[in-house]
């Protein structure tokens, strides 16, 4: 007798939290302003093992790395998957003010849409990777609308013209404020490594920057980027319209971080429960939120002694 086949329940439906409708995408080909996201080598290989073709990755394919003689270090998938997570999951992408392309080290370039929600364990999402690598697309399941789909290189011709296009590296000689990258109303293209070693080597971007003293990892760097993009873009939209008043914003609960923030040499905690964001904000963007705060009001300077790590982008494995 068969094994009784389960009911799916309607809880089951949402992993995260509910389908992202209120995202607005009508724009994301034209000239307004919005961030741009290039996630370069991504570390995106399929390897066939029996009747079935999986994504190469340091964990499960130990052996066929050492067979070719291949650094664990060369094959982490994992880091663009969660990059994508802290990009698709930010505020700055739920308001349609985001868009993200992935470029692999095997030069396939795939367009990510805004309406994409990336599954939240990396076994699911190696699948998912698999499938767009073998089919070129992957269509959403209740409608014909691409979620990831293979497009033509190079990236430079799915920018906007004229569109300012900088890179980020530990070894730039600039380290500088994500938000000094903001700008005023026109859309920008900034390149962030999706590896675990080397260094993004492309000849499209027109300045490199560093956005710390210390090596990131490219999911903290993709957080930092969204965060400052936040404060200008969707925040302007939030708390400057005129159906925003104070009066309304203190009697939701809504607050900015710097609010929290206590005098200099004191420490504080709280069970107050308040919210940092009109919209849903994942909890590695929260932190970094309340942490960029702190340190706006207390700088972080390099420690003594400390010399630069040979690291030529902001990621680490």
């Amino acid at each position: 007798m068969g094994k009784k086949r389960k009911v799916p329940q309607k809880s089951d439906e949402f992993e995260f939290d509910p389908l992202p409708k209120h995202i607005a995408i009508a724009h994301i080909k034209n000239q307004e302003k919005r961030l741009i996201i290039i996630l370069e080598r991504a570390q995106l290989e399929t390897v066939k093992m029996g009747n079935t073709f999986q994504l190469l990755n340091c964990d499960d394919h130990v052996n066929i790395l050492r067979k070719h003689n291949r650094e664990p270090g060369t094959c982490r998938p994992d880091i663009t998957h969660q990059c994508l997570l802290m990009l698709l999951d930010s505020p700055l992408n739920r308001a349609g003010l985001l868009q993200v392309y992935v470029h692999t080290d095997n030069n396939v370039l795939i367009e990510v849409n805004p309406q994409t929600r990336i599954p939240r364990t990396f076994k699911r999402f190696a699948g998912l990777m698999v499938q767009l690598l073998h089919k070129f697309s992957v269509r959403a399941s209740d409608g014909p609308m691409k979620l990831l789909k293979v497009i033509r290189n190079p990236i430079t011709d799915h920018l906007p013209v004229g569109c300012r296009k900088v890179g980020t590296s530990f070894t730039a000689n600039r380290v500088i404020n994500p938000r000094e990258l903001v700008p005023v109303d026109e859309p920008i293209a900034i390149v962030v490594g999706a590896m675990a070693h080397g260094q993004v080597n492309v000849d499209y971007t027109e300045d490199v920057i560093s956005l710390s003293n210390y090596p990131l990892s490219g999911a903290l760097t993709c957080t930092k980027l969204c965060s400052a993009f936040e404060d200008s873009f969707v925040n302007e939209y939030l708390f400057c319209s005129s159906s925003f008043s104070t009066d309304l914003i203190s009697a939701s609960g809504l607050s900015f971080a710097t609010d929290l923030i206590p005098a200099s040499g004191s420490s504080f905690a709280t069970d107050l429960q308040l919210s940092i964001s009109h919209l849903p904000v994942p909890f590695g963007e929260t932190h970094h939120t309340l942490t960029n705060s702190l340190r706006q009001t207390r700088p972080l300077s390099r420690r003594p002694g400390s010399s630069p790590r040979a690291v030529g982008c902001d990621a680490l494995p």
